[in-house]
């Protein structure tokens, strides 16, 4: 880990964001997006993360629950539709607050932007929403999101090269049956602890 990246409190924490596709539509798919923070004792305070990425092709977001784009962006190619939630190349999503209506909410979101440290609150060290992708060619099995970003209070976080790992499994019905995604892409955010410049950095 180089200098710059170290942080003499938790040098082996992240912040993982991953990306699960649950299921395909005509033009895209539905994914469920999470930010998990593994720092033990860091957390990320008010007014909370903001994530951002670029699209790798001409998505766009038909719909969010849990979390919102902060930009609607030029949507006019779909003036004669239903408007999209988002068209912009490169959307910035923040969290929804506890109190939000419950038709726009998902599992785990609405912290605020929130998140505990890890050792302190596993139950709050998280949050996650979901997003329906859509302008794609049909059967498309979906692209990488590419230059991510997550801004939050503090010197500052850096993000990793996407990673194809496992899809992720979760237990249903008590825990009597596993039910997997189709795919998911993480990337792990490291705290910057002397970077001073500026709130984020992109990876390409």
């Amino acid at each position: 880990m180089a200098a710059d990246t170290y942080d003499p409190l938790d040098p082996n924490g992240n912040i993982t964001v991953t990306f699960d596709i649950l299921k395909y539509t005509i033009d895209g798919y539905v994914a469920r997006v999470t930010i998990q923070n593994y720092y033990q004792y860091r957390h990320v305070e008010n007014p909370g993360w903001k994530l951002g990425w670029t699209w790798s092709k001409s998505e766009i977001i038909w719909s969010m629950s849990g979390a919102f784009a902060t930009q609607q962006g030029n949507c006019s190619s779909f003036k004669y539709q239903v408007l999209p939630h988002s068209c912009k190349p490169d959307p910035v999503i923040v969290d929804l607050m506890p109190d939000s209506v419950p038709e726009n909410t998902s599992y785990g979101c609405c912290k605020g932007g929130v998140l505990a440290a890890w050792a302190v609150d596993r139950s709050l060290s998280y949050s996650s929403f979901e997003v329906t992708v859509g302008n794609l060619e049909q059967n498309s099995t979906g692209y990488k999101p590419l230059n991510l970003t997550l801004m939050a209070p503090g010197p500052g976080y850096t993000c990793g090269q996407v990673m194809d790992t496992s899809p992720t499994v979760s237990s249903v019905i008590g825990g009597r049956r596993e039910e997997q995604v189709f795919s998911n892409y993480k990337f792990n955010v490291i705290h910057l602890y002397l970077y001073l410049d500026t709130k984020s950095l992109n990876f390409t």
